[in-house]
């Protein structure tokens, strides 16, 4: 057939291998380029029908006719045209089958108060409460829920053994509701009352802070009432693997199916299934059609058709409408809980003697977790926050930092108050590990109150923290065990002027000598918690314009020493910190050249940013 047909071969031949999938991927990034992209990823299917046309005229047509090249084209097309339809009639079989044995045998509403539910498994893998189970059980819908996740395609002859029961129980003291997935996966929010602001697992918690326990244990399935399953009914891997398969099977079925216990076992009164098939294209043509994000793989052009109200990306199946209209159980939640309610309820929990429970301790932390970004907290909140600080057997979370960035600017009595609070916490932490080394028995439950505490003393005020917390911080920052995990407070020795700049230089000096201590463990870290601290405390104090005494030589004189790290993200705040100290730029440009991963062009670029906004992130 001659080189060019050669050449055309080998062109589609190279399109179909992972250079086509890499120039595609290239050309699609840019708007000139979509154009080109398409035509790489369409070679091999135009020189199929160029092939095959080809073929033909030679064979039967004479030289030179135009008219007969037209009929070896169009011959071609029907050739390329015959094995869709038959292919896609098989496939059509096949979803109708599946659509074929749907059933809606259920009379009125079964008496549902053993709900047992199978889903599929993906990222969550076991019997943990979702959406569904809470809106259920808050409502007062079922007695108990059972779930458990299977993998796909599913199998209603073959339900699972066990699940995960959960229930309300009244009892003395509860534990943390634990196995919760929080979310809005069945985009019911919209129809709760009274939730602006709230969590169904803010209502859970509520409920077990006073003692109506959410708890789970392992049950037979055989116990449910009824039982849903929503899945796969075929495997999706089949169809997402076609490739250049044209024999392959792409139906891909989902269905809801409703079993209900009957003579001993189960029996299915309700089918519902939708299908998406990936039929074959009006012509068998290869191509780079298949793939996702930055990989594309060689397959057949094909086409997908949806049945039984599927759609792309939905199966076309609303659990939640099944539930409600079928079942009828009521979904939306009601919140009877108001923010005095909460706040009473927290007080009452602080009042006695007792020992807080885990279940209580959840919802103090979701006290803190509801206070919102920028809205200064009112009187009330202040003094519940201060009540809970004080109770040492409640650990400080991570919302903490959040009522503490809150506190109102003029109140500087209460902000020093937290502070106290803070730092009495961090004393007890120091106490408990006070050496440099980590000592034998150290509870590890340390380390995280350590963040948190530091986190929330960072989020201080300015101007809250004393002179009496001074020494404090000193503490912290000798002990090497606590500071990895409470630097972001060392960071307000800045607050200190020069007695706090000289521990923040001392931390840079401090973050060298370990570096050279555990140079022979290349994993090892640590040095950057002190150096971060070090640097960006004086990065602080530069962007308030508050200059300690030869700062600017100072900070020099241990980058020259290459004590400082001037490279990566490090860079911006050296700039920062340079300049506001009072450096030049050209200073400052000798001090970031000192790394050999700063180009010129970069550090300039940098120098320039920093003119214009000191930036003290990380």
């Amino acid at each position: 057939m001659g080189w060019k047909t050669f050449l055309f071969g080998l062109v589609a031949l190279v399109s179909l291998s992972e250079i086509g999938s890499i120039l595609i991927v290239i050309g699609m990034i840019s708007v000139i380029g979509i154009p080109i992209a398409l035509l790489i990823a369409a070679l091999p299917g135009l020189f199929v029908i160029y092939f095959l046309s080809r073929l033909i005229f030679l064979l039967f047509a004479k030289p030179g006719s135009v008219v007969h090249g037209g009929m070896a084209l169009g011959l071609a097309l029907v050739i390329l045209a015959v094995p869709p339809v038959l292919v896609n009639s098989r496939l059509d079989k096949k979803a109708d089958a599946l659509i074929a044995q749907d059933i809606d045998d259920a009379t009125g509403n079964p008496k549902v108060r053993s709900l047992a539910v199978v889903a599929a498994r993906g990222y969550y893998t076991g019997g943990q409460c979702d959406e569904l189970c809470k809106r259920l059980l808050l409502n007062g819908q079922v007695d108990e829920f059972i779930m458990w996740r299977e993998a796909e395609p599913f199998d209603e002859a073959k339900l699972p053994q066990t699940g995960q029961r959960y229930r309300f129980v009244r009892q003395a003291s509860c534990k943390a509701p634990d196995g919760l997935i929080s979310g809005d996966s069945l985009g019911l929010a919209k129809d709760d009352e009274g939730m602006k602001g709230r969590s169904l697992d803010d209502l859970i918690v509520a409920k077990s802070a006073a003692g109506n326990c959410l708890v789970s244990d392992t049950v037979p399935f055989s116990r449910a009432d009824a039982v849903l399953m929503l899945g796969a009914v075929t495997s999706r891997g089949k169809s997402a693997r076609a490739g250049l398969d044209p024999l392959a099977d792409t139906v891909s079925g989902t269905r809801l199916t409703l079993l209900v216990r009957k003579d001993g076992g189960f029996v299915p009164v309700y089918r519902k299934t939708s299908t998406s098939t990936r039929k074959l294209w009006y012509l068998v043509v290869p191509g780079m059609f298949d793939g996702g994000g930055m990989k594309l793989y060689p397959s057949l052009a094909r086409r997908t058709e949806y049945r039984g109200g599927a759609k792309r990306y939905s199966s076309g199946i609303s659990l939640a409408s099944f539930v409600e209209d079928r079942l009828g159980l009521k979904l939306a939640v009601r919140n009877t809980i108001s923010p005095s309610d909460e706040l009473n309820q927290l007080d009452e929990i602080l009042a006695t003697a007792k020992e807080p429970t885990s279940a209580q301790i959840a919802l103090v932390e979701r006290f803190f977790a509801n206070i919102e970004y920028r809205k200064p907290v009112d009187e009330r909140q202040m003094e519940l926050g201060g009540k809970i600080l004080s109770n040492m057997a409640i650990p400080v979370s991570y919302p903490v930092s959040r009522m503490v960035d809150n506190l109102p600017k003029a109140d500087r009595n209460r902000q020093q108050e937290f502070a106290d609070l803070l730092f009495q916490r961090l004393e007890a932490r120091l106490d408990a590990v006070p050496g440099s080394t980590k000592p034998q028995g150290y509870i590890s439950s340390q380390f995280p109150q350590v963040d948190q505490i530091s986190r929330a003393i960072a989020a201080l005020p300015q101007g809250a923290i004393a002179q009496r917390h001074f020494d404090g911080l000193v503490r912290l920052a000798r002990n090497e065990v606590l500071r990895t995990h409470g630097y972001s407070a060392l960071k307000r020795l800045a607050d200190f002027g020069e007695q706090g700049a000289d521990q923040l230089f001392w931390l840079i000096e401090d973050a060298d000598r370990m570096l050279a201590r555990n140079n022979k463990r290349k994993r090892d870290q640590s040095w950057q918690h002190p150096f971060l601290a070090g640097l960006g405390g004086l990065c602080q104090m530069a962007l308030r314009g508050e200059v300690p005494g030869n700062g600017a030589k100072r900070f020099i004189a241990l980058a020259k020493a290459e004590k400082v790290a001037v490279f990566g993200a490090y860079a911006k705040m050296v700039a920062g910190t340079l300049l506001g100290f009072g450096a030049s730029p050209q200073q400052v440009r000798e001090v970031l050249l000192m790394s050999e991963s700063n180009k010129p062009e970069q550090v300039d670029k940098v120098i320039s940013r920093a003119q214009a906004k000191i930036d003290c992130s990380y």
